[in-house]
């Protein structure tokens, strides 16, 4: 009982760590998004008007430039880190089999839109952040 004890528990406590990864990674390009979104509420706010892609550049404006390199950064990290940890922390923290296909399924999902939204892009935010 000593060794699959302590086996038994080290896994009980890596599945609440995973959980609460598979939370946050699945939350990330949400974040990013409303990240991207408040910077161009501010760029709006200083600007008086809508920002425009390739005129007004979001990295040289006073108030929402200094918030760029935050969104830049959770850009950056949202495909080598979020997406794999996501996938591999929803199968890991769940109880069985079948639940780990449901949140593998849901960290599809909830990609897939964030990735149909940043391809569509109906009010041209992301092609002003990306200018």
């Amino acid at each position: 009982m000593g060794e699959q004890g302590k086996y038994a528990e080290l896994l009980k406590q890596f599945r609440g760590v995973a959980t609460i990864a598979a939370g946050i990674t699945l939350a990330w390009p949400w974040l990013f998004h409303a990240g991207v979104l408040i910077q161009w509420l501010m760029a709006f706010s200083e600007l008086g008007h809508p920002p425009v892609a390739w005129r007004d550049d979001p990295m040289w404006l006073p108030w929402s430039g200094q918030y760029y390199w935050i969104t830049q950064l959770m850009f950056l990290a949202a495909i080598p880190i979020a997406l794999p940890v996501s996938f591999l922390a929803a199968a890991l923290s769940a109880p069985t089999l079948g639940h780990a296909c449901i949140r593998c399924y849901i960290a599809i999902i909830n990609w897939g839109l964030v990735l149909t939204w940043t391809i569509w892009d109906p009010f041209r935010l992301f092609a002003w952040w990306l200018d």
